[in-house]
């Protein structure tokens, strides 16, 4: 199961279970994915499931409640029905019969319902992206984790002066005083692991961390998103 789509993990597992009791079969475990796409062949939970299966040879089936719950790609679809098959497992879905039948002409129903989600989610993609766009070429926020030293304040960019005096002490460290060296972006690392200066991830900063922040252009106010760059002067922390 997964919760893309307008169906969500509650609204699969009553159906399933429904389904489980009105045709004999037990319920032993459910595997359910959150915040995950269909698209994507690296799922825990799929692993998850051959392993259950491996463990145990007994069980015989496994029920979705609908071919797109399992995978919105054609090719990945195929590959995880055959794997399932190769198992000598029986993929039920709830709401098409006769998923896995040998019958070519139920093959080619299947396929086709699995090129057509692929198909309506490649739609909703390109959708969502070009409306990103339009939202970046007018300077505003079009998606994505927020920078450090800004935070997503109703659907806006905006600077944590906490974090903004961080990434002004990085610039400063790397402007050659008048006497002595610049800082390199290790020492940097290190005085602020060593001050307490908490990490934008874990606990102690890097030299790779430091380097990317500092060839970061938004904080001299230039955003970019998708190859549309824009000036957005209330960006600017430098």
């Amino acid at each position: 199961m997964d919760r893309e789509g307008s169906y969500g993990l509650d609204v699969q597992r009553s159906h399933v279970a429904k389904y489980a009791e009105q045709n004999d079969y037990a319920i032993l475990r459910c595997f359910a994915e959150e915040g995950v796409s269909g698209a994507e062949s690296n799922r825990a939970m799929w692993s998850s499931l051959i392993v259950f299966l491996a463990e145990n040879p007994d069980i015989q089936t496994v029920i979705i409640l609908r071919l797109d719950r399992l995978a919105r790609d054609l090719m990945l679809q195929e590959s995880m029905i055959a794997e399932l098959l190769k198992k000598n497992i029986r993929l039920i879905s709830v709401d098409e019969p006769d998923l896995c039948s040998k019958d070519p002409t139920r093959t080619m129903y299947r396929q086709i319902r699995g090129a057509i989600s692929q198909f309506e989610r490649s739609l909703i993609s390109t959708r969502l992206r070009q409306g990103r766009l339009k939202k970046a070429e007018t300077g505003a926020y079009a998606g994505g984790g927020a920078p450090y030293g800004y935070r997503i304040v109703n659907g806006v960019l905006r600077i944590h002066e906490a974090e903004a005096e961080v990434v002004r002490a990085i610039f400063r460290a790397r402007r050659k005083p008048k006497l002595g060296r610049k800082l390199s972006f290790r020492n940097i690392a290190d005085k602020f692991s060593a001050d307490g200066i908490q990490a934008p991830k874990g606990t102690r900063w890097s030299a790779c961390t430091v380097h990317f922040m500092y060839n970061n252009p938004v904080y001299r106010g230039l955003y970019s998103y998708g190859g549309v760059e824009k000036v957005v002067e209330s960006l600017k922390i430098l």
